[in-house]
């Protein structure tokens, strides 16, 4: 006789003598459970940075959707240090850090430097976009840096590639794959 999927679910709801428990709980031992639960929590969706250049794409694991963009600015040659957020499916610049008040006073932004630690930041306005588009300089030192990777653009995409950064999802798995050593 062939069962139907609702003469097989009543099978698991059928209660053993003196019992309160489900079959299906006495018959999956708890180590299965336990794999199961696993397993859900590593599909969890985890947070990414994408670089995508003209030959490879690089995924940056992100902690709290945090990442900055470093580079040699070229007008004024001092250093300049961008910290962005992730936040929903774009990217928000927070605030950008400079020895030299002329390269921040260069984003035209409204408000002043404040002084952290030797250097001058100054916070940004609450503006968000759905990815940056970034030309690899030859001499631009430019880095992506989040707290699990550094890339330094030019070592990966070359001298005037264009890379496009934007947010991505993935598995939490993907995500700790990522984070180790050799990812």
């Amino acid at each position: 006789a062939s069962r139907t999927i609702r003469g097989l679910l009543d099978t698991t709801r059928r209660r053993a003598p003196g019992r309160s428990e489900p079959l299906i709980f006495r018959a999956l031992p708890v180590r299965y459970l336990a794999l199961i639960v696993a397993g859900a929590a590593l599909a969890a969706p985890a947070m990414f940075v994408e670089l995508r250049g003209p030959d490879r794409s690089i995924s940056l694991p992100l902690v709290d959707g945090r990442f900055s963009y470093s580079y040699r600015q070229s007008i004024y040659e001092v250093p300049v240090r961008e910290e962005l957020r992730v936040a929903g499916d774009r990217i928000r610049i927070e605030r950008a850090l400079s020895t030299d008040r002329r390269a921040l006073e260069y984003f035209r932004w409204p408000g002043d430097a404040t002084e952290e630690g030797g250097m001058l930041a100054w916070a940004a306005p609450d503006v968000a976009s759905a990815e940056l588009e970034l030309l690899v300089t030859p001499d631009g030192e430019q880095t992506i840096e989040a707290p699990t990777r550094r890339v330094v653009l030019r070592d990966a995409f070359g001298a005037h590639a264009a890379v496009t950064v934007r947010p991505a999802r993935g598995p939490l798995l993907l995500w700790l794959w990522r984070v180790l050593p050799w990812a």
